[in-house]
């Protein structure tokens, strides 16, 4: 539950010193705009790819990473990429982790990715002005992504990414905080164990 942006990636087959390059340039524009911190670009390969534990401080990126496909048993299987190459960073307080990054998967010679960042609770941390920087930043690199031929696709729950209608945002956002509001009210009324596990993932 939550206002999110998903967005995917796509370099082509092209050599891992031209993706970074990519990545380093992605890098150095988010720096430029009012992130809370914007991490160091790793190049990981092979076992590093993988992800032990919620306390290595890349897990999120590592996660976002993998790949999943239902075979013919419709058996979920997990593809963990061979190389990755990107960085994480916040935009704004109350903000996801908005991961930048480019993949090589095992029998793949492009470099792609696909993920999401979830802005709406920068709301909660700062109010609206703080979701708007938090959800225009994003969008601004993905603009950005875009002039240098990797953005592939985008999805942007609120619409902004195709209307850049500002009143509307606040609105999609203020009626999500309020629905979320409401839905608090209704469930406090219950005191259950249950019931309290739903409404602490609101």
């Amino acid at each position: 539950m939550g206002i999110t942006i998903h967005y995917t990636f796509d370099a082509g087959e092209t050599s891992s010193s031209d993706v970074e390059q990519l990545i380093n340039s992605l890098h150095s524009k988010c720096q430029d705009l009012p992130f809370v911190h914007v991490d160091q670009v790793v190049k990981l390969e092979g076992l590093e790819c993988c992800y032990d534990s919620v306390d290595d401080p890349l897990y999120i990126l590592k996660l976002r990473a993998n790949k999943y496909k239902f075979p013919e048993n419709l058996n979920l299987e997990k593809i963990i990429p061979s190389t990755i190459i990107g960085f994480d960073s916040l935009p704004r307080q109350g903000c996801e982790e908005f991961d930048i990054f480019l993949c090589r998967y095992p029998d793949e010679d492009k470099w792609t990715s696909e993920s999401f960042c979830k802005t709406e609770f920068a709301f909660d941390e700062g109010g609206i002005e703080n979701f708007i920087i938090a959800h225009c930043a994003i969008i601004e690199i993905l603009d950005y992504a875009q002039t240098l031929g990797i953005l592939s696709k985008v999805f942007d729950e609120t619409g902004y990414w195709e209307k850049r209608d500002l009143k509307e945002l606040i609105s999609k956002v203020e009626q999500s905080r309020a629905n979320i509001q409401a839905v608090k009210l209704a469930l406090s009324q219950y005191n259950h164990e249950f019931i309290n596990k739903l409404m602490s993932d609101l």
